[in-house]
């Protein structure tokens, strides 16, 4: 198997006790999750490439969940 470059998905650290204030973007991070692409690759099938998902319909077909239907109405008041 073709070893994977190592990807950078360090969480933000922020520097307000709030979490918004002195946040930086991923983009401003140079961080790889700042591309939707590598975020779906990621998503798809690991980091460093070492596992393949199976897709959620699938996994929903294999359970005879297919397709999702509500149990029942409720009204909260």
């Amino acid at each position: 198997m073709k070893k994977m470059p190592e990807r950078n998905i360090q969480s933000t650290k922020l520097s307000s006790p709030f979490g918004v204030q002195g946040a930086k973007s991923l983009k401003a991070q140079h961080n790889i999750l700042a591309n939707a692409h590598e975020q779906l690759e990621i998503l798809e099938h690991g980091q460093l490439k070492d596992f393949s998902l199976v897709p959620f319909q699938q996994r929903l077909e294999e359970n005879n969940l297919y397709p999702l239907k509500p149990t029942q109405v409720e009204i909260s008041r």
